[in-house]
């Protein structure tokens, strides 16, 4: 299993030959919502996000989705609230201007419905939620082997 994440100032053109041959060997159902695209196959799982915030995270291997509705989706951003605070990474994105990267305030409007996309790197379990539109996806991964990080000139 290999693992990819990588934020606005990693990604560019020396990444897009990358992510072109990982969109190709993936496949799968493509989901779009306003801030991301995910695509989800039996052989793994990208997310892009949407300018102006671009970031990438991928997940190689067996990645099965979950169905759940709202309530559901509100207690894992919880919980993943609760561990981001313990030490994990958390991004949790509302829309092009609301995007955290660390532990948001628990007060606000943001937090009291789901985000369009959540991704938590907590020791060597990932979470991420996506909301397709009708529906959000859950799925619970093992760490993958990190592919590459930013290239040091």
């Amino acid at each position: 299993m290999l693992e990819l994440a990588l934020f606005a100032a990693e990604t560019g053109p020396r990444y897009e030959l990358m992510l072109e041959l990982l969109r190709e060997a993936l496949g799968g159902q493509v989901y779009e919502n306003p801030v991301a695209r995910l695509v989800h196959a039996p052989a793994g799982v990208l997310c892009e996000l949407k300018a102006p915030l671009f970031g990438v995270h991928a997940r190689t291997g067996p990645a099965v989705a979950e169905v759940v509705g709202e309530r559901a989706a509100r207690r894992i951003l919880w919980e993943a609230l609760a561990q981001a605070e313990e030490g994990g990474e958390l991004l949790v994105v509302y829309d092009e201007r609301r995007q955290y990267r660390t532990v948001p305030e628990p007060a606000g409007e943001p937090l009291l419905r789901p985000p369009y996309c959540l991704i938590l790197r907590a020791g060597r379990e990932r979470r991420w939620l996506f909301f397709t539109g009708r529906e959000f996806l859950y799925f619970r991964l093992g760490a993958g082997l990190p592919v590459l990080g930013p290239i040091h000139e």
